[in-house]
């Protein structure tokens, strides 16, 4: 019969790997697959990628990673598909697309001798009986709401929203709708750049900015739309910004423009932890089929100007 644990904190989880964790040296702990949803060296998924691969090496795990691109709903089911047929004792996978093909597979695949490991988004997949899955990250809708409560003071009527992911993913739709409600009187213009050159996508940034009147507010989804925007507005050497600039996910740019005061806040989600965690919990179950019973949230968390000093280092590297 299999054990399960709770995991109260990351504390306690790091306490159980010195238990858990003991394989034979020389040999692997565990064969780990990554479905990895980046083909564009986005730096949030380098972070994940560095969390998984650190703890792979720390634990004697093989790990797989198989990168591919998530734009398309197809290419994303046909990859989470191949990665779940390979030989090992877990999966890494992010389904950014609604499918019930990716529920089913989930299902499939979740048996006495495969763990499967969802992170970062697609948490609704595993909440089904019986299946031997876990869900690392966070919740997108309340990263929406909680971005949109840090603006609450901020009079915001017009938002503009840039996404490097398609506006019909999982992601974009969920923030979205939490940042609806909490900003219920705002209207919400949603930009798709996800299919375009930087070049391209700051000139439809500026070009929505220009054609669009009287927004007073600018989101971007990550580091990727993040630096679009940067460039189009020249934010490291322009001395004053006109519009309420908030991202999701920290990035060395996005640290430096805060620093200058230009971004409100960032909400951050650890993506080193949830390649970190995801590997662990993999290697636990490889070895005692021992897994969390429970959702583990990394975010979402507000960093503010007073809070990036005591983190900045660290970004890029471990946070």
């Amino acid at each position: 019969m299999n054990s399960h644990y709770c995991i109260k904190s990351f504390k306690m989880k790091s306490f159980l790997l010195l238990l858990l964790f003991i394989a034979p040296l020389g040999c692997f702990a565990a064969k780990v697959v990554f479905a990895l949803p980046d083909t564009n060296n986005d730096p949030f998924w380098k972070i994940v990628l560095k969390g998984s691969q650190d703890a792979a090496n720390a634990l004697r795990v093989d790990l797989e990673v198989m990168s591919y691109s998530s734009i398309k709903t197809t290419d994303e089911l046909n990859s989470i598909d191949i990665a779940l047929s390979k030989p090992s004792d877990a999966t890494i996978i992010v389904p950014y697309h609604q499918s019930n093909k990716i529920e089913q597979a989930i299902k499939k695949m979740s048996d006495a001798d495969h763990f499967i490991q969802v992170i970062n988004t697609g948490e609704k997949y595993i909440v089904q009986p019986n299946l031997k899955a876990n869900y690392i990250g966070m919740n997108d809708y309340q990263a929406g709401l909680s971005l949109g409560k840090g603006l609450e003071k901020s009079n915001v009527k017009k938002v503009l929203f840039i996404s490097h992911l398609l506006t019909d993913s999982n992601v974009v739709i969920a923030r979205q709708a939490g940042i609806h409600a909490a900003l219920p009187s705002s209207k919400i213009f949603a930009l798709d750049v996800s299919n375009l050159s930087s070049i391209d996508a700051q000139k439809m940034i500026l070009n929505k900015l220009g054609t669009t009147k009287d927004i007073d507010t600018i989101i971007t989804l990550g580091p990727i739309s993040f630096e679009y925007l940067s460039d189009a507005l020249k934010l490291k050497s322009s001395k004053k910004i006109r519009y309420n600039i908030v991202s999701f996910d920290l990035s060395k740019l996005s640290a430096d423009i805060l620093r200058l005061g230009k971004v409100r806040f960032i909400i951050d989600q650890q993506p080193y932890l949830q390649g970190f965690y995801a590997v662990v919990n993999s290697g636990v179950f490889a070895l005692n089929h021992l897994y969390p019973t429970s959702s583990i949230f990394t975010g979402p968390r507000l960093i503010y100007p007073s809070d990036i000093e005591l983190i900045y280092n660290d970004i890029g590297i471990t946070r």
